[in-house]
């Protein structure tokens, strides 16, 4: 993950101030997106409060809750939410950035004060993430002890190339961020030009 929004649609509740809405990552990390906002003035189905960093303000605390793009929001750092939503938990969503995407995202919904009601019809998330697949392509050699390749990958990531002279092990030969797609690769070789297998992979 390098970057990530989170939108609420519909969201209603007669005193929205009474709820605190968290997001937990496949990594067990939590993100409290939203605390203590809005105060007693009930929202009339808001179309879609959405979460992102880099929003100009956050919530407001003390008037209505209207549609727009703020940053997450916590009033109340002092009250946790029930278990299994009652752990440490950050105000960011970059802390989330650098982890895989895949595996469960969980929205934790605790409304804090008994006697009043809402909803959230729907929810949802942006995910932009770098991937990871790389490919050599087009190997040869350029003469008697250069080897050269095509680097197919995401451009401007950290790409590692190894070598194997039997598969089993691997020794690191270039670590380099290309910034073009295809990036070429050399590898020279030493006395004698062993046989060399490569593998790459993005970091």
């Amino acid at each position: 993950v390098r970057n990530m929004w989170i939108k609420l649609y519909g969201f209603f509740h007669s005193h929205p101030s009474d709820v605190i809405i968290s997001l937990v990552g496949p990594n067990g990390k939590m993100v409290r997106l939203m605390a203590g906002a809005g105060s007693y003035y009930a929202t009339s189905n808001t179309p879609s409060i959405t979460f992102m960093d880099t929003a100009s303000g956050p919530l407001p605390q003390d008037t209505l809750l209207t549609s727009g793009t703020y940053r997450p929001t916590d009033y109340l750092p002092s009250v946790s939410m029930p278990s299994p939503a009652n752990i440490p938990y950050t105000t960011n969503l970059s802390s989330l950035f650098g982890i895989s995407p895949n595996g469960p995202w969980t929205l934790y919904v605790y409304d804090s004060v008994a006697g009043a009601g809402g909803e959230i019809p729907g929810w949802g998330m942006y995910i932009d993430w770098v991937s990871t697949d790389v490919t050599l392509r087009k190997p040869g050699m350029i003469n008697s002890t250069t080897f050269k390749a095509e680097v197919w990958g995401q451009a401007g990531v950290t790409t590692v190339i190894q070598y194997s002279t039997n598969l089993t092990n691997w020794v690191s030969c270039s670590t380099n961020s290309y910034l073009t797609t295809p990036g070429i690769f050399t590898n020279t070789l030493p006395a004698g030009n062993p046989r060399r297998f490569y593998r790459a992979y993005q970091q």
